[in-house]
């Protein structure tokens, strides 16, 4: 599989081109949005391309010419890219003035939280109106009683409607789960208490999904039943049906510590163990001289799988690739295994666009590529003389490949480096296409013989994972990287393999201006980079002000106690950018460096700050001459005075509203603002509130 030529042969891999071309399309509509005005000038460009190459009347000019038919084709992707990107983002469907009632039907599976019940679901009847403009795809949280945690898929429902834009959070650096919503085409959300909604009626708008959920349920229910460790149920519940609901929090912290959370998804390493079972199953077939039927029932057996757990995009990418090999062999032409991954990649991304984001997409994809461009190089220096030291050195090169193409990702997105993940993945893989037949085994027939061997197994990897977190430095956390250093750490991990395989001297000498340059031009920003004194984070519900600095790190919250562990989840990827020390909570006062808080007032860094969050300077006043400055006062929740009437005792510099003011407060607040001509910012709708 070396390549001496050059980093890939296009004539390996065609659907590089179409990819790359496409992936840019969605690039530029999620940068620059209005995918339409985009996709308008390559169109255009392919239009003008392909008429240059076809008006070529001898066919030695057309061959000359047969370069600008391609340039056409990729120009055109761009601007297929750009349009899907823009049509999977159209989302408006206008919502009444007047509140009256809605009647929707539940589209998922429900998923049940800490006090309500999550019901994604389609709006069919708004206020009397049937005929809705598109797809009205909404997320209701239902308190949560026995009624509610009782609701299944093609369950209808009707309740008040008080339905509200999703609010998409502006917190500096943090994860938004409305993000991922809003990818997946929800944009409203509403909750509804447990008196305010009613079951109607019950309508199976898709039998194939909900006989896919009912297999779905059926099989979770035999896992349930099974007579084997609680830890053993969540391991196979994970590995077998992506069903990741009975795994506790330390199990998912030990098994991400140690390298093997790729145990409890459906990847793309399960899809291959599971073909390959089938595979080797059917080997009867070829006594009969049914050869060809082999791989052909194993591509069904894959996607009834597949249909069955709920198309989980990895094991989709990874049944497409499949679906591409094993069609190759019905058919008798054997394709490349980088030319079906990116087959898979352009495929899915026509489908949804926004699979570009997803992390496990991402994840998956790079662990395939790297299996494909580092394995042969990696296993050609281990030992492979005789079929142990074969499969052994297979393997690790497989393990080692994978670990080195997606560790830059993980520790982007999880902050954390597993350093012990090569050992306990080289004790655990060996054994999984073994455990993976014992766990299926175990649920269809549920003889002891298979339930104890499945118990055992999953004891022996949750062992692993366990002890291997147990152990001082097994993992390095609170690593911060930038998204664009992801890029350059591709380039020479990528690069610097192909300078050694090619023995090129010319890639090495890029790289290492690239690095240099690099490097040079990062100093220079971290230079002029702005520190950060204080943020007010962006939430519905609380308030909290961060006060911040290379040395210490206070969080003071208003009105508000309990709420530590969700400010650390609002926070966190932030104090792990900036590299600050570990957070301390406040909520009344203290005296501490430059920072003094006596609420309601606050001293940082010679500002002072004005915490508004009850009435009570309602009725005092000062002297004209006496007046207090006030640098920043934030409006908290529970202000239930007039700005108008503060200026009596103080003078405001700016005011800040916090995001759980009520909306006809906060715009209250605005008005009297504006009027005053006071510089004002409402971080419900700007975002939170960052002083540098």
């Amino acid at each position: 599989m070396a390549n001496k030529e050059g980093f890939l042969k296009l004539s390996e891999a065609p659907f590089l081109k179409y990819l790359i071309s496409f992936v840019i399309g969605i690039l530029l509509q999620t940068i620059l949005g209005e995918g339409y005005y985009i996709a308008l000038p390559f169109a255009l460009l392919s239009t003008i391309l392909f008429f240059y190459y076809k008006n070529a009347i001898l066919p030695k000019t057309k061959f000359v010419r047969r370069k600008y038919f391609a340039y056409a084709t990729l120009s055109l992707f761009v601007a297929f890219g750009a349009i899907d990107a823009q049509l999977s983002s159209v989302h408006h469907t206008k919502l009444p003035e007047v509140r009256d009632y809605a009647i929707a039907q539940i589209s998922e599976e429900i998923e049940i939280k800490q006090h309500s019940v999550e019901c994604k679901a389609l709006v069919i009847k708004l206020n009397g109106e049937e005929k809705l403009n598109k797809d009205f795809n909404v997320v209701l949280y239902i308190q949560q009683d026995s009624l509610s945690k009782n609701l299944c898929q093609g369950d209808i429902i009707i309740f008040e409607q008080n339905l509200q834009p999703i609010k998409f959070s502006k917190n500096p650096s943090s994860y938004s789960y409305s993000t991922t919503l809003e990818r997946e085409g929800f944009y409203y959300s509403q909750y509804i208490p447990y008196n305010e909604w009613r079951l109607i009626d019950h309508h199976d708008q898709n039998s194939l999904i909900n006989k896919s959920t009912e297999i779905r349920k059926r099989i979770h229910t035999n896992i349930t039943n099974l007579n084997v460790s609680n830890s053993t149920k969540a391991l196979i519940s994970a590995m077998i049906l992506g069903d990741t609901s009975l795994l506790s929090k330390e199990m998912r912290s030990s098994y991400f510590s140690s390298g093997l959370s790729h145990i409890l998804a459906v990847s793309g390493l399960h899809i291959g163990i599971i073909g390959l079972i089938i595979f080797l199953m059917l080997y009867p077939l070829k006594w009969i001289k049914l050869s060809r039927i082999r791989p052909l029932i194993t591509l069904l057996i894959l996607w009834a799988y597949l249909f069955v757990i709920g198309f989980p995009p990895s094991a989709i990418r990874a049944t497409i690739m499949a679906s591409f090999v094993l069609f190759g062999e019905v058919i008798n032409r054997k394709g490349t295994t980088i030319n079906s991954l990116l087959a898979a990649a352009l495929f899915m991304l026509i489908y949804n666009p926004n699979y570009i984001y997803n992390t496990s997409f991402q994840l998956s994809f790079i662990a395939v590529f790297s299996i494909f461009y580092i394995y042969p190089f990696i296993f050609s220096y281990l030992p492979h003389k005789n079929k142990l030291t074969n499969y052994l050195s297979s393997i690790m090169a497989v393990t080692l490949a994978a670990q080195i193409g997606t560790l830059p990702l993980s520790i982007y997105y999880f902050h954390q480096l597993p350093i012990i993940g090569l050992i306990t993945n080289l004790l655990v893989i060996p054994i999984l296409p073994v455990v993976a037949i014992s766990a299926i085994l175990a649920i269809i027939i549920q003889y002891s013989l298979f339930t104890n061997t499945t118990d055992h197994l999953f004891g022996y990897i949750d062992k692993i994972a366990q002890y291997s977190t147990s152990i001082p430095y097994s993992s390095i956390d609170n690593i911060d990287i930038k998204a664009y250093y992801l890029v350059v750490i591709y380039i020479i991990i990528f690069g610097g393999l192909w300078a050694i395989k090619s023995k090129r001297s010319e890639l090495v000498i890029f790289l290492l201006i690239f690095v240099s340059a690099f490097t040079i031009l990062e100093k220079c920003i971290t230079i002029n980079k702005d520190n950060y004194k204080a943020i007010i984070y962006d939430d519905n519900r609380i308030t909290a002000v961060n006060f911040v600095d290379e040395k210490y790190n206070y969080v003071l919250t208003i009105d508000t106690s309990c709420i530590e562990e969700k400010i650390k989840l609002m926070g966190k990827d932030f104090w792990i950018k900036e590299a600050l020390p570990e957070a301390k909570f406040i909520n009344d006062s203290i005296r501490d460096k430059a920072l003094t808080v006596s609420l309601p007032y606050i001293d940082y860094k010679g500002e002072k700050y004005l915490i508004l969050n009850s009435k009570e300077f309602e009725d005092k006043k000062l002297d004209y001459g006496k007046r207090l400055f006030v640098d920043k006062a934030i409006i908290c929740n529970g202000f239930t005075g007039s700005i108008t009437k503060l200026t009596d005792m103080f003078i405001f510099e700016e005011i800040i509203i916090t995001s759980n003011v009520n909306y006809f407060k906060s715009k209250s607040i605005i008005k009297e603002c504006k009027a005053l001509k006071i510089p004002y910012y409402n971080i419900k709708e700007k975002g939170a509130y960052i002083i540098k």
